[in-house]
Parts: structure tokens; C-alpha cells; sequence
């Protein structure tokens, strides 16, 4: 676990919080002078800037400066121990449905566009 860290870094309107980020992020915070590290656009299209150390995470709706925003990672993420294709992901879950009242070939079909 040791690219991950139990920190209080992403603080702004969270003080004191202990929350567990990627190491590379809180990194790049200590590096960072700027006051704001992007912007995320609302749902009503408007603009809001993300302060420096906000616990905001970044989404689709984010621009600027990704590597210095929180990137969360619970105490889970050690027990990843290897890089999957997602479909090869869903294909286990889908697996791992048989025997439970639905089999994965009942589940629903993506349809094309």
C-alpha cells in the first residue's frame, strides 16, 4: 500500500478529515502554488473553480490540473494484484452470478446503437 496515504491533505471545507489518496497526488500538492487547480463545470453549466486542496475528485466535468486534485484509492486497492481488461472484469462478475437465481446469460444485452 504504499502508493496510497491515510492524510488530511484534501482539507479545504473538510477540516481535519483523514481520507486515503494516491501518494503521486499529495505530491503534487506540495509542489503546486497555484491557489486553484481547475474548474468543474455545474449542472447548470456554469464554472466553479477547485481550490488548491479541495476534497473534490475530478470528473468528466473537470479541467486543469488533474494530478493535483484527490484521487482516492480506499485501503482495497492493496488487494489488486493484477492489471484486467474491463470486459474480462465483467465477464467474472457475470460469472460469478450463476447459481444465484439469475444465470449470466439472462442478464440484459447491451443493445447497438
Amino acid at each position: 500500500m504504499e502508493d496510497t496515504v491515510l492524510t488530511t491533505t484534501f482539507s479545504v471545507g473538510w477540516p481535519g478529515a483523514p481520507h486515503r489518496v494516491l501518494r503521486s497526488c499529495v505530491e503534487a500538492v506540495a509542489a503546486s502554488t497555484d491557489e486553484n487547480v481547475g474548474e468543474v463545470r455545474t449542472p447548470d453549466g456554469s464554472s466553479s473553480a477547485i481550490p488548491l486542496r479541495s476534497p473534490l475528485p475530478p470528473t468528466r466535468e473537470t479541467t486543469g490540473s488533474i494530478a493535483v486534485m484527490a484521487h482516492y484509492a480506499g485501503q482495497s486497492v492493496g488487494g489488486i494484484d493484477q492489471i484486467l481488461r474491463a470486459a474480462d472484469v465483467v465477464q467474472e462478475l457475470a460469472a460469478g452470478t450463476r447459481g444465484l437465481g439469475r444465470p449470466s446469460d439472462a442478464l440484459p444485452q447491451r443493445q447497438p446503437r
